[in-house]
């Protein structure tokens, strides 16, 4: 299915949760997608289960970041993971 990496999102999953640095981390789907479509793996961030309900309930600490903010934030970080991925996978960890 297009916008499917499975091998990508193992190795997201194996990533802190860019909040508070826990594991395991949830991969939280953040990039723009139609209605009733999930977005690309690669805008997928990890995000601990805390975390991951909290971006999506408005809670600490994106409770005073704007659609904006949060849709910034989430874009660039998504690039930088997305760069990391492509490092050659000696340099991974």
């Amino acid at each position: 299915m297009a916008g499917e990496d499975p091998d990508y999102l193992v190795w997201l999953r194996h990533r802190p949760c860019l909040i508070c640095a826990a594991y395991p981390s949830d991969a939280h789907h953040a990039g723009r997608r139609g209605l009733g479509q999930k977005a690309h793996d690669h805008t997928a961030l990890p995000l601990c289960r805390q975390h991951h309900a909290a971006w999506h309930d408005g809670g600490d600490p994106f409770r005073r970041w704007t659609r904006d903010d949060r849709r910034a934030w989430a874009e660039d970080t998504a690039a930088k993971l997305r760069a990391d991925y492509e490092r050659p996978r000696a340099e991974w960890f």
